[in-house]
């Protein structure tokens, strides 16, 4: 009979996809490479493969276990508007404006600022790629929703 643990690793506003480990064990210490693409991971597209890397989805700005670009109030991108927008720092409330030195859900890159729209450094960038490159998302519509996969059982 096979062994399985279950391990979920994230991190705020990245989705959390679930490692199937076969055969491994708690005792001792062991390493995973949970970038190598040969490491199971539970659903469809849980992780996102560029150039052979395995990545986590980011783009959870609101913590809702998806990432939506666009959709009313469910929108991540709200999250990244609201914290920009509403930063007493920003009295001119330009939407370029770096939010900077802040552990916030806002910071999908995890460099320590939000950014809502810096060109390539831009947060909402990550949303958008997320939702575009899922290859569930077959029509690219803009507002799918890229799903956090646990099992319910």
């Amino acid at each position: 009979m096979k062994q399985y643990v279950l391990h979920i690793v994230g991190s705020r506003a990245l989705l959390a996809p679930l490692f199937l480990l076969a055969g491994f064990s708690l005792s001792g210490q062991t390493t995973i490479d949970f970038t190598d693409p040969a490491t199971a991971t539970f659903g469809t597209d849980a992780q996102y493969n560029n150039n052979g890397v395995m990545m986590m989805w980011a783009g959870d700005a609101n913590g809702d276990g998806k990432i939506l670009y666009l959709g009313g109030t469910d929108s991540d991108i709200g999250v990244l508007s609201i914290a920009v927008f509403t930063n007493p720092s920003n009295t001119n409330f330009e939407s370029d404006y770096p939010l900077s030195g802040v552990y916030h859900l806002g910071d999908l890159n995890l460099d320590g600022q939000v950014d809502y729209l810096s060109g390539t450094n831009g947060d909402i960038g990550l949303i958008s790629l997320a939702v575009f490159l899922n290859t569930l998302n077959t029509q690219f519509e803009s507002d799918f929703p890229v799903q956090q996969q646990l099992p319910t059982n």
